[in-house]
């Protein structure tokens, strides 16, 4: 055990020991001390040292040959179902062309998934196995398995403990000049070389005066013992060896990035992991992504317009109001040659949209069958291994990582947190988790308007088309409008619902032989997303966090507030008040107060 870790839980039985002894209860509050709770029953439940000490037994088992690309996932719920939804999310980001479950690893409480990097990004195809292993390092601020110190800590380190010093992982932005293609610059001149800007991580002993330009320090937890936290970087070359479940689907399954503290720390990973093309440099961002699929070739300017308005093999389907949006809505499903003919129907489907300010007729989908202008697109696309892919795109289609709020928002999210829509996080909350096995019903308003036995219309051509020939057009709307969207989105969702059943494997709560995994498997990763990001810090949860079980919940305050009294090494002296002040964070004191934070 490490040394903190023992002091840790010396202190612990210390501080019980007074708890618990009737003559020797000191109260810091004003009037009648209450009356003294019952026996509080406490459980230790398995913290980072043990989830380190699994990984690095485990680690020592495999050959020293796969070891670099061994990582681990630690739930902290100790539920083995968690593992289930992680390997549906571990293969969604995944760029091979099969489906691999993680190892689960299982002793007591302690649940961990061992997961193969090299068996998401084969060694095979380019750079992707280098990418995942970069993007991995990513995950090492969980705050769960480290003490980070912030710009703002350190306002009141600095009033605190000005002679403070340690060694620990600096953060900062630095300047590198690089190699770079010749280019012209706007001096007239010609240059090969340019600076570029990039975020470094370098493990040092800093003091106060050192920490001007300081983004953020990361110290690994001090329960963990060093030794073990030096064998497995040691085997795995990783500064994240093992991270826990809620921090891995809170960023793998996210795009928002936001900027500075937010970015380090919680910033979307999907885009990146999945390799959703992201400000390509020839064509746009669709183009690109439409070629991995299969359609279109970004090198030679074919796009995959041109494609299909050559095979016309696609299909699409209009709404004059759109469940999602409230605006009228256009939906585009597309073959493509992106998964397995053995895996069923390889189908992506787009949805275009309009801003709430988009009135005009000459911008409805509806008036416009052809060829509207759009404001943004949502997408849901197959992958190499026959799971789903997300992505959204602006008007020039460009890969976004939000969507616009005044096109849509994600309804799934309750008040009062804000409906940011970002992918892959809001996408299954909406088509997956509430039990639409991928896609939401879409019906084809078109359909309506031009079908028998009814006051039809007789659509004759296209405004967006006013130059073509009008039986072209009218062929080309034909081919387009003609079929109900069930048609395709029927198998789609019985061949995603059969790709999902395999990467998670069986559910023991299924309710429906099995035909509900896509709801149970989505819906507990937006479960923990949820609860990461949207989940009240109480009393009870900090000691949970902690790695403290409870027995009776409602000794939760009271145990709370024996473990987090006030730090004494943090007195510092007041001349002015002739007395001696213990800083403490408001949000500890908050809840030591009772309050939910």
């Amino acid at each position: 055990m490490g040394l903190a870790r023992v002091l840790f839980w010396t202190a612990l039985a210390l501080i019980l020991s007074v708890l618990l002894s009737p003559d020797s209860l000191v109260y810091a509050q004003v009037g009648k001390p209450p009356t003294k709770p019952a026996e509080p029953r406490l459980r230790r439940l398995p913290d980072a040292n043990d989830a380190y000490a699994l990984a690095a037994f485990d680690l020592n088992t495999l050959p020293a040959s796969v070891q670099p690309f061994i990582r681990y996932v630690w739930d902290q719920d100790g539920n083995p179902s968690n593992v289930q939804a992680l390997s549906l999310l571990i293969n969604e980001i995944s760029r091979a062309s099969g489906i691999y479950r993680p190892a689960a690893l299982v002793r007591g409480d302690l649940v961990m998934a061992r997961i193969d990097l090299s068996k998401y990004a084969p060694l095979n195809q380019g750079n992707d196995l280098r990418d995942y292993l970069r993007l991995w390092e990513e995950l090492q601020f969980d705050p769960a398995l480290n003490l980070l110190i912030t710009p703002g800590t350190l306002e009141f380190a600095v009033a605190t403990f000005p002679k403070w010093k340690g060694r620990g992982f600096v953060s900062r932005t630095k300047s590198f000049l690089i190699d770079v293609p010749a280019y012209k610059h706007s001096d007239g001149q010609t240059y090969t070389k340019k600076y570029v800007k990039r975020k470094v991580t370098e493990f040092q002993e800093v003091t106060i005066a050192d920490l001007k330009d300081i983004e953020l320090i990361r110290f690994p937890d001090p329960t963990i013992n060093p030794e073990l936290f030096a064998e497995l970087y040691s085997m795995t070359g990783s500064q994240a060896p093992v991270v826990t479940m809620d921090y891995f689907v809170a960023r793998a399954s996210a795009t928002i990035e936001d900027d500075g503290l937010f970015k380090s720390l919680y910033g979307g990973l999907y885009y990146k992991f999945a390799d959703i093309p992201q400000k390509s440099k020839k064509g746009t961002d669709l183009d690109n992504l439409l070629e991995q699929l299969g359609v279109g070739n970004v090198a030679q300017g074919i796009t995959a317009k041109q494609i299909f308005e050559r095979l016309r093999s696609d299909q699409r389907a209009a709404l004059f109001r759109s469940e999602v949006t409230g605006n009228p809505r256009m939906a585009e499903f597309i073959p493509t040659l992106a998964t397995k003919l053995v895996r069923g129907t390889a189908l992506a489907s787009f949805t275009h949209d309009l801003r709430n300010k988009d009135i005009d007729v000459n911008v409805h989908p509806i008036a416009n069958l052809v060829q509207f202008k759009q404001a943004g697109t949502e997408g849901i696309f197959p992958r190499r291994n026959g799971l789903h892919g997300y992505g959204a795109w602006n008007a020039n289609e460009e890969l976004v990582n939000e969507v616009p709020f005044d096109i849509a928002s994600d309804h799934t999210i309750l008040p009062p947190y804000t409906r940011r829509l970002q992918s892959s996080v809001s996408c299954k909350a909406c088509h997956e988790a509430e039990g639409s096995m991928g896609w939401k019903l879409f019906p084809n308003d078109v359909l309506a308007l031009t079908s028998k036995g009814r006051p039809r219309m007789d659509i004759f051509g296209d405004i967006s088309r006013r130059r073509d020939f009008i039986a072209d057009t009218i062929d080309r709307l034909v081919g387009l409008y003609q079929a109900d969207p069930e048609d395709v989105l029927s198998p789609g969702r019985e061949s995603y619902s059969a790709a999902v059943l395999k990467a998670t494997g069986s559910w023991k709560e299924s309710t429906s032989g099995q035909t509900d995994v896509v709801k149970l498997a989505s819906g507990r990763l937006v479960k923990i997303w949820r609860r990461y990001f949207h989940e009240l810090v109480t009393p009870e949860r900090a000691l949970r966090e902690l790695r403290i079980g409870l027995a009776d919940p409602k000794e939760a305050e009271v145990i709370f507030n024996a473990l987090m009294a006030p730090e004494l090494r943090a007195a510092v002296p007041v001349p002015e008040l002739n007395d001696v002040l213990i800083p403490e964070d408001v949000r500890i004191g908050g809840l030591r107060a009772g309050l939910s934070i």
